[in-house]
């Protein structure tokens, strides 16, 4: 009841109300449900630009998840955040040449013995509906204190903070991916811990650290185009508001315009901070603010302020886009969808993608959606391989085994063999430390390439299948190994001596201690490649070029070099190009393409064409 009368609110917000009396937490709360109108467009306008105060003068944030029984284990829970935490302040270092969670990793960090029940439930914490929500991002990095509601504890924001960073450096997240999904496939897009992770770092850039989030910088954003130097806060609001747009990618919002208008109540206290005027984008929830025009005004205030065209490297894959109306250079910011390249770890101090060899951009936006760049294509898609998501849960080495014996024995933009520009192709070239990666990943894929073949016979076998019967079945690999002067691709022999070592096996505990060792030693490369492979496909281009594209990627598709792009688009011609007037094209997404990241295809002289993007 409010001044007499009735009113309505969400089941949610009546549970946290009644915890919040029966724990006496607090006398005031401001909360937006109530305070705001939601039905008057013109006053949440209104609120919404003033939330960044708001939250800034608020004693503290009390973040509700939800209500909780038994079954959600409140207090092991507790627990695990609190010691992935404490991990995190101890300064543990992670050894990413042995990074897999065995008994004596999980001891150290005091996660040995923890039932399954409660690992669900710890992944569970992590996917309430809070963490995927984009307005939390001002409740708790505009907060001077924010603490989490959670069973009869009230756990520090911070404390969750160094969870995630846990979490993330230590690569359990990953692991714990993997490992749920493979005992209940229900879980299969889990990524644990990954929405909060982007919304620890921007809680983190009102200090001015921004690169907390490993290497994915300004600078790699900003780029050698436009890069004047300076810190971090210094950057242009359409650069800071980029990063932060990628840090929130998987994080969702009821109406798909508060992807950005949740985010400009952080971006003002960060221009605050350095002493500069408040962004010139506002909250308008008025009928004509559609997000096809809120999305495409944010895109080119990025591309203006950043003076590059790094964003459109930010363009999800149709298969995941949720605004089909956008034009197909203007990133659908409420996609969730595999991140950008720029948004995977990259080596400190090691100069990021540069295929247009920092050629200055040439662009120009006109009134009905289209976009005018400088570009010239390095070559037509002439061959696809399987998305990896496919292969892995569905499909088999050998169709990718097939895809490489197509490829010319020397990959000749590197000199490389066909099996070492591949696996260097999937993880786009490096590692935590270097790149190019270093050669001694060239074991770790041989290791996770055996781990899936003879998983995957073993599984037949189980089944009753003839074992001679399905080796045949390997004869691209066979020919492929017998072909590979890097002797990378394991050969059937090799294959035939771990089934023969799996038969001799007497206990289950002996066949999981083999497949563990082909884990321990794959580890490194398959943390990399679960950056950059997940939902994209490995592909041949008419010019010999392998590369990596998303998974809409077809025969035809060109890939084009754009000035002022970091790396590589996947450009689709229209149909009704005039040759009269600069050819139509759609973007499909960026591409990896081996060879050329860094600006090799672009030679002295070259003729850059007006192409068209609609």
């Amino acid at each position: 009841m409010f001044n007499g009368q009735s009113f309505d609110i969400f089941p949610n917000l009546h549970d946290a109300l009644c915890w919040i009396r029966a724990h006496n937490s607090c006398d005031l709360y401001w909360i937006d449900a109530i305070s705001i109108n939601q039905a008057d467009d013109i006053e949440r306008s209104m609120q919404v630009g003033i939330m960044d105060r708001i939250y800034k003068k608020a004693t503290r944030v009390d973040i509700w998840l939800g209500s909780v029984t038994d079954e959600h284990h409140p207090a092991e829970v507790s627990r695990l955040v609190r010691t992935m935490a404490e991990n995190t302040q101890r300064n543990f270092s992670f050894d990413q040449e042995n990074s897999f969670f065995d008994d004596d990793a999980l001891s150290r960090y005091g996660l040995l013995h923890v039932p399954d029940d409660v690992w669900y439930a710890f992944v569970a914490f992590f996917e309430r509906k809070w963490f995927n929500r984009v307005w939390v991002v001002q409740e708790v990095a505009l907060s001077r204190d924010a603490c989490i509601l959670w069973g009869n504890d009230v756990i520090p924001w911070e404390t969750v903070a160094y969870c995630s960073d846990f979490l993330y450096e230590s690569r359990l997240y990953e692991q714990l991916s993997e490992v749920l999904y493979d005992n209940n496939p229900t879980i299969k897009d889990v990524k644990i811990g990954s929405n909060s992770s982007g919304i620890v770092a921007i809680q983190r850039c009102r200090h001015g650290i921004l690169d907390m989030w490993d290497s994915t910088t300004l600078d790699h954003i900003v780029g050698p185009f436009a890069c004047t130097g300076g810190s971090s806060i210094t950057k242009t609001a359409g650069a800071l508001l980029f990063l932060m747009l990628r840090l929130t990618v998987g994080v969702e919002a009821t109406d798909p315009r508060d992807q950005v208008f949740g985010l400009l109540g952080i971006l003002n206290l960060l221009l605050h901070l350095s002493g500069r005027t408040r962004t010139e984008l506002e909250a308008n929830y008025r009928k004509h603010c559609t997000p096809v025009s809120i999305y495409t005004d944010t895109a080119v205030f990025i591309m203006e302020e950043c003076k590059n065209l790094a964003l459109l490297t930010a363009v999800p894959d149709d298969s995941v886009k949720n605004i089909q109306a956008l034009p197909s250079w203007v990133p659908d910011f409420s996609a969730n969808g595999p991140s950008a390249f720029l948004a995977m770890r990259w080596p400190a101090e090691i100069p990021y993608f540069d295929a247009c060899r920092s050629m200055p951009t040439k662009y120009r936006v006109v009134d009905d959606g289209q976009l005018h760049v400088k570009a010239f294509c390095v070559g037509t898609v002439s061959l696809v391989g399987e998305v990896y998501s496919e292969l892995a849960t569905n499909g088999s080495f050998t169709q990718w085994a097939d895809f490489l014996l197509q490829c010319d024995p020397v990959y000749e933009p590197t000199g490389q063999c066909r099996v070492e520009a591949f696996w260097r192709t999937l993880i786009g070239d490096r590692d935590g430390f270097t790149h190019p990666a270093p050669g001694s990943l060239q074991k770790a894929f041989h290791s996770w390439i055996a781990d899936h073949v003879v998983w995957e016979v073993y599984c037949a076998m189980k089944k009753g299948a003839d074992i001679e019967e399905r080796i045949s079945r390997l004869d691209s690999i066979k020919r492929l190994a017998a072909s590979d002067v890097s002797q990378t691709v394991p050969s059937c022999d090799v294959i035939m001596g771990y089934l023969k070592q799996l038969k001799e096996c007497e206990e289950q505990e002996q066949v999981e201690g083999l497949f563990d060792r082909f884990k321990h030693t794959c580890q490194v490369y398959v943390n990399l490649a679960f950056e950059t492979l997940w939902e994209r496909r490995p592909f041949l281009t008419d010019s010999g070029h392998m590369g990596l594209g998303g998974q809409s990627v077809q025969e035809g598709d060109g890939i084009w070099v754009v000035t002022g792009c970091p790396s590589p688009l996947v450009l689709r011609e229209l149909p009704g190009s005039s040759i009269s007037r600069p050819f139509g094209y759609r973007l499909i997404g960026e591409a990896y393409a081996h060879g050329i990241m860094h600006g090799e295809a672009v030679g002295e002289g070259m003729l850059w064409e007006d192409v068209c993007i609609q």
